[in-house]
């Protein structure tokens, strides 16, 4: 009886290769789960869609349990065809668990679990079989930092001893806190599936030697996919996934390839040893996955600047910015983390260093103080990079506001923002705390009397005793900091949180060109707008735009003489023909010959800036002058 075994089959990708192999495999195909409740209901979800094979359970982890399943196995079916090693494990970011523990896990289960079934069941292989190790990208051997390492698991004279004596180094190295230094880099699991790589090729070779005809096994990175181990962020279906693996589970007798070798989920063969990722792979859909982030993207910037483009404008030249938003943003993020992240000298400094730049929101108060408590003694650098890159505002007497707090209607939220006020340090968290307490002030600020006594007294003149100078007091402006979070890009969030503190005069530029002026910061440019214009109510006195005098109940943002004025002004303008600029004259159409009634209400609405929801920011398209 011709038999095909695939652990870890109770989900996801498992269970998909199991449904396939039950369609195409000619034989008793046999799955396994860590429980037996479990794979008893998996088996009657299997036959409810028409698929009839057999559970059984299997721990990776426990030796006993090895022993017992390849005993069954021997016992009951006398030979094995196909073995598909598809289990593992993997912690997630937010795992609580010391790095130290979580090497030890996923190598024991990942690596070692794996290679002791595969000695407990090669025996009884038959010829033809065919053995599929489920790798990863995570599993290419560049990522290993090391080259030491590196030649060491390409080293002819490797052995599985050898490779086991790695494998153990590695673990011990992560629960001193020195696999950093030794060049194993910070993901335990990528280890792993290198592990498993190396493993593959070195059984390739034994097989090769083998008595019994064509035995192949191969590597197979299944893409990334929608499943629990990915927090289903993975683009890929379970099916998807186990199209490659099963590809290689029913390879024909006698093919010469791929054979020993690390296959690609597009059923494509790819050099193992490379240190470019291959042509196939997007760039841009590898940082926009949570689970691929964590694999890779760490390193994914020496790919950008060295081997896709020698030069960082050759990737503006390939990736335009505009369309690849989110990519250059985590590019950007990751060339920041990864330089504050290299200086730490501990394993828990190095993770807690991570969660900082782990999301494009600014780490609150907890993801600070671990960084600090983590990093102080043996990092300094780290929390100095950390701090230079979070930037909060020391709380400059808050005091003064406090009896904004009292204008809310909401007890709860009064109680809140009178005690944020009394304790909190840093502008940054007073806010946090209030909004979470109140709400948005970008929400509610139209409404909410307190949040309009904020916003009015954000830029007030500080005392003697507190504002240093008009340079000190500009830079201090909280609410500002608060539109700072509206930024697409990372760049231009961290020359907002550097400009509207102290170092604004360096900054100002630099800001100003790059992100106020780009039309993709529009929430930004929105929201810097109404904090230096809130919406105030009413409008009257005006006499060119006397068509929005009289209206005490509406909301505008520049309701003055002067901005009465500059209507006319640029009404005047656009009848010459002409906008005069520095050193040149853009020509425009004639508005006296084109409804002008409709360009003086177009100026009077730029200038008083009417409040809207979801107001557009007061600009003319130059395809409309022109």
């Amino acid at each position: 009886m011709r038999l095909a075994v695939v652990t870890g089959g109770t989900r996801g990708i498992g269970n998909s290769i199991v449904k396939e192999l039950c369609k195409k495999f000619d034989g008793t195909v046999l799955f396994t789960g860590r429980e037996e409740s479990e794979c008893t209901r998996i088996a009657a979800n299997f036959r409810k869609d028409g698929y009839d094979p057999i559970g059984h359970p299997l721990d990776l982890g426990d030796r006993g349990s090895i022993e017992t399943f390849a005993e069954y196995v021997s016992e009951k079916f006398g030979g094995l065809d196909i073995l598909v090693n598809n289990a593992a494990m993997a912690y997630k970011v937010s795992s609580v668990e010391s790095f130290g523990t979580q090497a030890e896990n996923t190598i024991k289960i990942n690596f070692f679990g794996t290679l002791y079934l595969c000695n407990s069941l090669f025996s009884l292989l038959r010829p033809h079989a065919r053995v599929v190790n489920v790798s990863s990208s995570a599993g290419m051997l560049d990522r290993v930092p090391s080259e030491q390492l590196r030649s060491q698991f390409l080293s002819a004279d490797l052995t599985e001893e050898s490779l086991c004596k790695m494998m153990d180094d590695f673990v011990f190295a992560a629960k001193t806190a020195k696999h950093l230094d030794q060049g194993w880099g910070g993901s335990a699991y990528a280890v792993s599936k290198v592990g498993v790589s190396a493993l593959t090729f070195l059984q390739q070779k034994k097989f090769d030697k083998d008595e019994r005809k064509d035995i192949i096994v191969n590597a197979v990175h299944p893409g990334y996919v929608d499943t629990e181990m990915t927090s289903h962020q993975g683009p890929l279906t379970p099916d998807q996934g186990a199209e490659a693996p099963s590809y290689l589970a029913l390879l024909p007798p006698d093919v010469t390839e791929p054979k020993g070798q690390m296959v690609w989920n597009d059923k494509k063969v790819v050099n193992w040893t490379s240190k470019t990722i291959p042509t196939h792979i997007s760039l841009v859909s590898i940082a926009l996955d949570p689970q691929e982030r964590q694999f890779r993207l760490w390193t994914l910037h020496q790919y950008c600047d060295k081997e896709l483009a020698k030069v960082k404008s050759d990737l503006f030249q390939e990736c335009r910015r505009s369309d690849e938003i989110g990519f250059f943003s985590c590019v950007e993020q990751l060339e920041v983390g990864e330089k504050c992240c290299s200086n730490a000298q501990t394993v828990e400094c190095h993770h807690q260093c991570q969660q900082v730049f782990a999301s494009k929101q600014t780490p609150n108060g907890k993801t600070r103080n671990a960084v600090t408590h983590s990093c102080s003694y043996h990092s300094p650098k780290v929390v100095k990079c950390v701090q230079d890159y979070v930037r909060l505002t020391p709380s400059s007497n808050p005091q003064r506001n406090l009896h904004c707090c009292e204008k809310s209607s909401n007890e709860h939220c009064t109680k809140t923002c009178i005690h944020a006020m009394r304790t909190k340090k840093t502008d940054q968290d007073i806010m946090d705390a209030i909004e979470a307490a109140c709400g948005s002030p970008l929400e509610y600020a139209k409404l909410d009397k307190m949040w309009q006594c904020f916003l009015r007294h954000a830029n007030s003149p500080r005392s003697r005793s507190t504002s240093i100078s008009s340079i000190n007091h500009m830079g201090l402006d909280s609410a500002k900091l608060q539109c700072c979070r509206k930024a697409v890009s990372v760049t231009c969030r961290k020359l907002c949180f550097k400009t509207f503190n102290n170092e604004w005069t360096n900054t100002w530029d630099v800001f100003d060109k790059q992100c106020l002026l780009d039309s993709h910061e529009f929430e930004l440019t929105s929201c810097l707008t109404e904090v230096d214009e809130p919406c105030e109510l009413g409008c009257e006195g005006l006499t060119y735009c006397t068509n929005f005098n009289d209206r005490p109940t509406e909301l505008f943002q520049s309701c003055s003489s002067t901005a009465d004025r500059a209507a006319k002004e640029d009404v005047s303008l656009w009848k010459n023909r002409y906008i005069t600029m520095p050193n040149m004259q853009i020509p425009v159409v004639d508005i006296t010959r084109c409804d002008p009634n409709m360009w003086k209400a177009v100026a009077c609405t730029l200038q008083l800036k009417p409040c809207r929801p979801h107001r557009p920011t007061a600009t003319i398209c130059k395809q409309v002058l022109l």
